[in-house]
């Protein structure tokens, strides 16, 4: 028997398929304990625990625990840009922005896993897998410098502008949007509940407006 997998579309057997949601469900695992606890403050007993599975079944799939961690920072990083692409595709300008900022919030405050990983293990060099961190990173900024450009060639067409930005000022800018909308989503689930998403997104509007 065979059945379709959620990722590709493609048909797989049904061992396959097993295999797959295992893995699957061993990086949630891994995610949900390193945003809860920290990588170094989390065990393979810990992950395979929460995973459901036994300890041999995380060394299977992923061979250490320092490979497993690589994988959670990557698709962490490659979960929002997909979030980024999928929010401005129908969009261009300060539209596209404004919308990859809502979606944003939305997907930090729905998966704030996610939002703290990419905080606190993105930037770690000193763990194993650092060499990758540069892989992950341009994942994750790509599609908003992207963005940012738009803004700016809008902006610069409307004569709003005649300012020439580097790639470099853009990437800047791109992080700059990245890291205040991850503490604005945590800020606000932990500090401010009552507010809504929208309310803060106005808010980040208002102060990126000036920054692209």
């Amino acid at each position: 028997m065979s059945v379709t997998s959620p990722r590709d579309g493609t048909r797989t057997d049904g061992r396959t398929a097993r295999r797959v949601a295992t893995r699957e469900r061993v990086i949630a695992a891994g995610l949900e304990l390193f945003a809860e606890r920290g990588y170094s403050a989390t065990s393979v007993d810990d992950i395979a625990e929460r995973a459901g599975v036994s300890k041999g079944t995380v060394f299977y799939n992923f061979g250490s625990k320092q490979r497993l961690g690589a994988v959670v920072v990557r698709e962490s990083a490659d979960r929002i840009a997909a979030v980024v692409a999928a929010a401005r595709a129908p969009l261009e300008g300060w539209e596209a922005l404004s919308a990859i900022v809502l979606a944003l919030l939305r997907a930090f405050d729905t998966d704030p896993a996610t939002c703290q990983v990419l905080l606190t293990e993105l930037f770690r060099n000193e763990r194993p897998w650092h060499a990758e961190l540069p892989a992950a990173r341009a994942a994750l900024i790509a599609p908003v410098v992207a963005v940012i450009r738009g803004v700016h060639e809008e902006r610069f067409a409307a004569g709003r502008t005649q300012a020439q930005p580097s790639d470099e000022h853009f990437e800047m800018i791109a992080v700059a949007i990245l890291g205040a909308l991850a503490f604005s989503a945590l800020d606000r689930a932990t500090f401010h509940p009552q507010r809504s998403i929208e309310d803060v997104q106005t808010a980040l509007m208002v102060t990126i407006s000036g920054l692209a």
